[in-house]
């Protein structure tokens, strides 16, 4: 699973994987970029919002850098670490199917019988609803008003309960993005068709950083 590093600052990202789970041979990582990173030197952001306004929208790609052979360069450090012990999310796995789009969450670590719940944030830290939650077969039981239980009330909390009789090293949950169609009441639109639609990704590694270890004994 790949997030920020929040005690090093935005440049730094960190990536977590697990024996018997991940996989020890392969494993891919994708490097993100802030649009600031992208900018041509000595252009701002604020240039694209004063172009925005004047009108001159044709002229925007020339805010934006062209050559980004110098944006490959990172740093990669590699730690090995003794297993964690506790309840960790993996890597949120998007999917659509018949124009539905879904999520499928897996949850590490948990004792049979154990109850979690998780608040849902984006790559911002900000509350990100969602829809319809619901366990795999025989992984487990999402709780009844998890998430938005109807286009009125939106929520991004969903609390899951482990099917003690499943025995398995890893269980699954999915749920849905809000949309204008599933939760129209939790969605906001565009104000006018020059506004761009503001799809915020659900963040694993963010609703991690944010959730509390359960005590055990």
């Amino acid at each position: 699973m790949l997030g920020r590093n929040r005690t090093t600052g935005n440049d730094v990202f960190k990536f977590t994987g697990f024996d018997e789970v991940s996989n020890p041979d392969v494993l891919d990582i994708l490097v993100f970029y802030e649009p600031e990173d992208c900018l041509k030197p000595g252009r701002t952001l604020q240039d694209i919002d004063d172009l925005k306004e004047q009108g001159r929208f044709s002229e925007i790609w020339e805010v934006w850098e062209n050559n980004t052979a110098p944006m490959c360069n990172f740093d990669l450090k590699c730690e090995d670490i003794k297993p964690p012990a506790g309840v960790y999310l993996g890597n949120f796995n998007y999917d659509i199917a018949r124009s539905v789009q879904t999520y499928t969450v897996p949850v590490y670590g948990l004792e049979q019988g154990e109850t979690v719940s998780f608040e849902i944030v984006d790559y911002k830290n900000a509350v990100n609803y969602c829809h319809d939650a619901k366990s795999h077969v025989g992984h487990g039981f999402v709780a009844a008003g998890s998430c938005s239980p109807t286009n009125d009330t939106c929520g991004n909390i969903i609390t899951y309960t482990q099917n003690a009789e499943h025995q398995g090293l890893l269980e699954y949950f999915q749920f849905e993005p809000v949309s204008p169609v599933n939760s129209p009441g939790c969605w906001d639109s565009p104000l006018h068709k020059l506004d761009e639609y503001q799809w915020q990704t659900p963040s694993p590694w963010d609703t991690q950083e944010n959730f509390v270890q359960p005590t055990r004994n």
